[in-house]
């Protein structure tokens, strides 16, 4: 009780700007309630008993957050929680893609569970909201702390997610790596703030700006490390190492969520860092390192994505590539941010599409999705052939599809801001993706309808069901409103 007493409610607390991190974190713990609502040691017959009311309970929940980030104002930014937290327009987005990454993994996650023959679907649900609320903690940190606490928050629940099937090696193996590689990356990113906090004396964003000793040695060192921590979940080059084990051993519908969702959350944290940082020297080294990174991830992501077999690893290197892309926008700062995100939007709907429908083929093949596995899909699943489809058009960013729009958005206000060299690397990069994401679109018309599967004969409790169609079918119309009429969200942003 004594403890209670002198524990103080910040006097600058708002309740509108926690609203998603509660509702994120009850989520998690109703779906841990209703996963030990089982009898305990008895597993159930057939299907999870906690999955429905996990399901609906989470899926209603997400949109009405979903709802709640589209109707608040973040216009006019404010500080609260004793400034650590911060809701501003990036804010606002960021949740609300997290979000929507978020409920597209629970319609679609149970049909890999059950495949698998897995019977926790509410912890994977619980985990799934774990991460979500790390991510947006990481989105709204206006503290190095939060930002921190936020990161390690959604690592860990995402290891726990790579490795949601003990019984595959594969997913042991996607676990182990991303468990060693990520806590070894959280060290760099934490060592780095140390510095920061050692040349500046604060650990909020606004007072280190303010501070006037981010032009010493110490503020230096400790922009290169927290950088290098940052772009180890961009995937960026030279830290993209381990994102094609990771993707590939990894449960397909984990893969597209943290695919998408963890980049959302880095990026929020590198502009916020770019915008404090300011045009010192510590401003001026994030520069450098970002220019080149960007421009070697554009080129080496999408070369190393021609000579894939395998669509996991190839969707892989084409996210280290989009995330070269992404770097262009912190890197010139000025009026970028709703390119940025209008291309993190369409990178969303059109990369997470592309693995939902990777994971319905591995079900209906039973067996890992390969380049040549697909040929010829369309004629024995069109639906699943045109949505995937319909989403490597997209991220090959040729109209009529979001893609396009959010790479000409991009591209072109990077001209506009004299900056020529990151867009004709970007051109380029994207002429090389080209050539991969059409040959693969292309493959799946071709062939012929009596061309068998490859790999087992898919078993009738394998076929996805109405979420998980309806998961891809979301990702399939997003990308053609965002590439027809990109105006209505657009002036949203």
């Amino acid at each position: 009780m004594l403890l209670l007493a002198q524990l103080q409610i910040p006097s600058d607390l708002n309740l509108l700007g926690l609203v998603p991190i509660i509702v994120l974190g009850l989520l998690m713990v109703v779906s841990l309630c209703l996963e030990l609502r089982d009898e305990p040691g008895v597993e159930p017959e057939g299907t999870d008993l906690a999955r429905p009311a996990v399901l609906g309970l989470g899926a209603v929940t997400l949109i009405g957050l979903i709802a709640y980030y589209f109707k608040f104002n973040g216009d006019n930014a404010f500080y609260h929680f004793n400034q650590m937290l911060v809701f501003d327009r990036l804010t606002q987005v960021s949740g609300l893609l997290i979000a929507v990454c978020a409920l597209l993994a629970i319609l679609a996650g149970p049909d890999e569970l059950e495949r698998h023959r897995n019977t926790r679907g509410g912890e994977f649900c619980a985990l799934i909201f774990s991460a979500s609320l790390g991510m947006v903690m990481m989105a709204s940190a206006a503290s190095t702390m939060v930002m921190f606490l936020g990161l390690e928050l959604f690592s860990i629940a995402l290891y726990l997610l790579c490795i949601f099937f003990p019984d595959s090696s594969a997913s042991r193996e996607s676990g182990m790596k991303y468990f060693l590689l990520s806590s070894a990356a959280s060290a760099v990113l934490l060592y780095g703030f140390a510095l920061l906090y050692g040349a500046t004396g604060s650990t909020w964003l606004v007072e280190m700006s303010d501070s006037g000793g981010l032009g010493g040695p110490l503020a230096v060192v400790g922009t290169g490390l927290v950088l290098c921590g940052l772009l180890f979940k961009l995937a960026s080059v030279p830290f993209h190492f381990w994102a094609p084990d990771v993707y590939q051993g990894a449960p397909t519908t984990v893969t597209a969520y943290m695919s998408v969702a963890t980049k959302v959350a880095a990026l929020a944290a590198l502009w916020r860092m770019v915008e404090y940082l300011g045009a010192g020297i510590a401003g001026q080294l994030a520069h450098l390192i970002l220019f080149s990174l960007a421009i070697l991830s554009m080129l080496v992501g999408n070369f190393l994505a021609l000579s894939q077999k395998d669509l996991k690893r190839m969707l892989a290197y084409s996210g280290v590539a989009n995330g070269g892309y992404l770097l262009i926008a912190p890197i010139i700062y000025q009026d970028m941010q709703r390119p940025m995100l209008f291309f993190m939007a369409s990178y969303l709907l059109g990369n997470i599409g592309a693995f939902l429908a990777v994971a319905q083929i591995e079900a209906l093949q039973s067996g890992p999705a390969e380049r040549s596995s697909v040929v010829g899909l369309f004629h024995r699943q069109p639906w699943v052939a045109a949505c995937f489809a319909i989403c490597l058009v997209s991220l090959a960013g040729l109209p009529p599809m979001a893609g396009f729009m959010g790479k000409f958005l991009l591209f072109g206000k990077a001209i506009q801001a004299g900056n020529l060299i990151l867009p004709v690397f970007g051109i380029v990069g994207s002429l090389i993706g080209a050539v991969y994401y059409l040959g693969t679109a292309i493959s799946l018309f071709s062939g012929s309808a009596e061309e068998p599967f490859e790999g087992d004969e898919p078993r009738a409790e394998d076929a996805p069901t109405s979420t998980s169609h309806a998961a891809l079918a979301i990702c399939c119309l997003g990308v053609l409103v965002l590439g027809v009429v990109p105006g209505s969200f657009l002036s949203w942003l």
